[in-house]
């Protein structure tokens, strides 16, 4: 999915030169939860630079460092500013972006998958990850990953993390019914608003692990869902999330 998602050509050199600066790290959370289909793959990257912009969009373009720009606009803005104006910027900047990427250097290449892998490194962790992507777990929910989800082990962590996301409130119908993943993340999608997702994601997760906590919830019946030589992995993951939302 990933690697068909950076097929377009165009734009492939600009969201390298996005990531090597760093500039996608502090807005992951920020970005659609639409980032499953190959346009948005592309469309996500292009709005990291939309969002750290705003309405100083052509100013970014000036200045030689963008970590000390970002560093400077996150300053004066609020969380709530950011999200409120990404989606619109998003849509009137990324044309240029991609405009602008026509002309950039053609040889240089992105492959997000092998760069996943060599981030992962451990066989497990790696076939734990890629799992999670074929099923399309992760599809609607990249854009609510922590910031720092470059890390080994932070790509685990969010990979658990998109579970209990798609969970909500109805957490222990997963676990008690036994649901195939797949199919409730599919149905759990179909029922709800783009608006709802971005609203609620970050709160959901929050609750629903403080929760889990709070009535002992049963994590090892919950990682049956997974093949057994995972279930440890997920265990620590879960902990790991709690403790990096709370």
């Amino acid at each position: 999915m990933l690697e068909e998602g950076l097929k377009n050509k165009d734009v492939i050199p600009l969201i390298d030169q996005f990531i090597s600066t760093g500039v996608l790290v502090p807005l992951v959370d920020c970005l659609s939860e639409y980032n499953a289909s190959h346009r948005q793959l592309v469309a996500n990257a292009m709005a990291a630079l939309a969002i750290i912009a705003t309405q100083k969009a052509e100013q970014i373009f000036k200045v030689q460092n963008v970590m000390d720009y970002l560093n400077d606009w996150k300053k004066y803005s609020s969380d709530e500013e950011v999200k409120k104006n990404a989606t619109s910027i998003l849509m009137n900047i990324i044309p240029n972006l991609i405009a602008n990427a026509k002309s950039a250097d053609q040889e240089k290449k992105l492959d997000a998958v092998t760069k996943i892998r060599e981030m992962l490194k451990g066989n497990t962790d790696k076939q734990l990850v890629d799992e999670f992507i074929k099923k399309g777990v992760l599809n609607p929910l990249i854009g609510f990953l922590p910031e720092d989800n470059a890390s080994r082990p932070q790509l685990v962590t969010n990979a658990m993390a998109a579970l209990a996301i798609i969970a909500t409130e109805k957490a222990k119908q997963i676990i008690s019914a036994n649901y195939k993943v797949g199919d409730y993340v599919e149905n759990w999608i179909k029922n709800s608003t783009d608006d709802e997702l971005l609203k609620n994601a970050a709160s959901l997760l929050k609750n629903f692990l403080a929760n889990g906590y709070a009535v002992n919830m049963d994590y090892k019946k919950f990682s049956n869902l997974f093949d057994s030589k995972n279930k440890q992995i997920f265990e620590e993951a879960m902990c790991a999330a709690y403790h990096l939302i709370s």
